[in-house]
């Protein structure tokens, strides 16, 4: 593997990561000078950050929202916060004594980042891995 496929497997990388695909431009990218790709570079690199900073925002948006919803449902019936997160989870047509079933409910949510997801666990008691070894 060349210096060059190796910055472009790079930036092609980065590109998915910032774009959702990866770039169709080889032949551009070939035709660039260093210093241009080191532009293209530190651009996308700019974008990644401003990706992942709307995302962080939106995820936090999404825990507040479920939250919301599950406080809201403690208070209407008298219910502990597992509960309501279970008639949640079951009201989706996810099983939630299933660790899979919880986290497709969460990340159909919003609510992608390992620790939140394991808070949500947690109050259900369905890390079951946690206990095998």
């Amino acid at each position: 593997m060349t210096i060059e496929t190796i910055s472009f497997d790079l930036y092609s990388d980065l590109h998915k990561d910032v774009h959702g695909c990866r770039p169709r431009d080889w032949d551009r990218w070939e035709a660039l000078s260093d210093a241009q790709r080191a532009a293209e570079f530190d651009s996308l690199c700019n974008l990644l950050t401003e990706v992942m900073d709307m995302e962080a925002e939106n995820e936090r948006r999404a825990v507040i929202a479920l939250d919301a919803r599950l406080d809201a449902h403690c208070e209407s019936f008298g219910i502990d916060f597992a509960t309501a997160l279970r008639w949640e989870v079951e009201g989706a047509d996810c099983d939630p004594a299933c660790e899979q079933g919880i986290g497709f409910y969460l990340w159909e949510n919003g609510i992608h980042k390992h620790a939140n997801v394991v808070r949500y666990l947690d109050a259900l008691g369905a890390r079951s891995w946690r206990n095998a070894a």
